[in-house]
């Protein structure tokens, strides 16, 4: 049997529960290096733009980021975002997703996914 249909179609709700759970405790201790990293004027704008980001998960810290860099003008800490987007298709062909990233460190970005 495919590996992939194992993976996707084997699992019972409670197996994808407990996954939705780790990632959820993973992207929360992300979410405190992040933290323990900028200023706090910084991180409340990285939460603002998880927020407008509306869907995220899989948080990681990377040294490269994905994407091209998007100014942003309302942010007074964060420097601007990393984006790599998709149209994600959707009846309208208005949905997007892909990956952001901010620095974090001289040689750190947290960086996510995003679907909207």
């Amino acid at each position: 049997m495919n590996e992939t249909f194992k993976y996707f179609f084997m699992k019972t709700d409670k197996d994808w529960i407990e996954e939705e759970k780790r990632q959820a405790a993973k992207d929360n201790s992300i979410l405190e290096y992040v933290k323990s990293k900028v200023s706090e004027g910084a991180y409340k704008e990285i939460l603002e733009e998880l927020e407008d980001c509306y869907n995220t998960y899989h948080y990681e810290i990377v040294k490269n980021p994905d994407g091209e860099m998007r100014e942003h003008d309302e942010y007074e800490f964060i420097e601007g975002v990393y984006v790599n987007q998709t149209t994600n298709g959707g009846y309208s062909g208005d949905e997007f997703a892909g990956t952001c990233a901010i620095k974090i460190s001289e040689n750190e970005y947290f960086q996510f996914y995003y679907s909207m």
